[in-house]
C-alpha cells in the first residue's frame, strides 16, 4: 500500500463567544475574537487495509465544540470529510477515513 499522506485541518466554528461580544460601539464580533487558543500537540496518519487512521491530540478542549477533517489534491482547495465532535475531557481525537483507498494520487 501506497504511503498515505494526510493532513488535518482543524476549523473551530461554533465556539461558545460571550453574550453581547458585539457591543454597542458598532464593532464586529471577529472570529479571532471568538476562537479559543489551541496548540496543536502532534498529528499522525496511519495507513491501514480499511483506510487512513488519523489522530491528533490538542492542548485543551475548554471551549471547543468540534474539528473539521478536510482533504485537498493540490494543498490549497479543501473538501470537509467529516465533523469530530469535542469534549473538554477529550485530549486526543480520531478519525478513519475509508475513502482514501481508491485513491491513485496524493491527498493532503
Amino acid at each position: 500500500m501506497k504511503p498515505l499522506l494526510t493532513f488535518l485541518i482543524l476549523l473551530f466554528a461554533g465556539v461558545h463567544t460571550s453574550a453581547g461580544a458585539k457591543g454597542n460601539s458598532g464593532g464586529s464580533d471577529s472570529l479571532a475574537a471568538r476562537t479559543p487558543a489551541v496548540s496543536l500537540v502532534y498529528f499522525t496518519t496511519s495507513p491501514g487495509f480499511t483506510g487512513a487512521f488519523l489522530q491528533w491530540r490538542v492542548s485543551h478542549t475548554e471551549g471547543l465544540q468540534y474539528f473539521v477533517v478536510e482533504r485537498s489534491y493540490d494543498s490549497k482547495t479543501f473538501k470537509p470529510l467529516a465533523v469530530v465532535n469535542a469534549k473538554s475531557e477529550q485530549p486526543v481525537y480520531f478519525y478513519k477515513d475509508e475513502e482514501v483507498l481508491g485513491l491513485r494520487r496524493k491527498a493532503y
